[in-house]
């Protein structure tokens, strides 16, 4: 899967998501989102959510399982999960698949940022 990467800018969890985030190996899945839950469930300031999305270029069914799983605990938790970075074969993912009516989008990350922050 490549690396998932999380940070945290005040209140909001960051993850970026590798270039490829596919089906082949569901418990290295798995244990990425475990390492997002546990983030969520440790920040007792929780805002929401950002999916960067903006190197990735394929994404596979399990993961955008995995997106919803955790979009359902942070709304749990009161935040929101915004997702930025849309492009390619994603983006066309996204939109054939209605999700985009489900997670809000952002424009950069920044925008993503504040709007994640504003949430509640």
């Amino acid at each position: 899967m490549g690396v998932l990467v999380i940070t945290q800018q005040e209140g909001v969890l960051v993850v970026t998501l590798p270039r490829e985030c596919s089906n082949f190996d569901v418990d290295e899945l798995r244990q990425a989102e475990r390492r997002v839950l546990d983030a969520v469930d440790r920040m007792a300031d929780l805002r929401g959510v950002v999916f960067d999305l903006s190197q990735t270029d394929f994404l596979g069914t399990h993961c955008l399982e995995t997106m919803l799983r955790v979009m359902k605990r942070v709304a749990q938790k009161g935040g929101k999960t915004i997702i930025t970075g849309l492009h390619g074969p994603v983006k066309e993912l996204f939109e054939m698949t209605r999700l985009v009516t489900i997670f809000p989008q952002a424009d950069s990350l920044d925008a993503a940022i504040a709007a994640a922050r504003s949430a509640s």
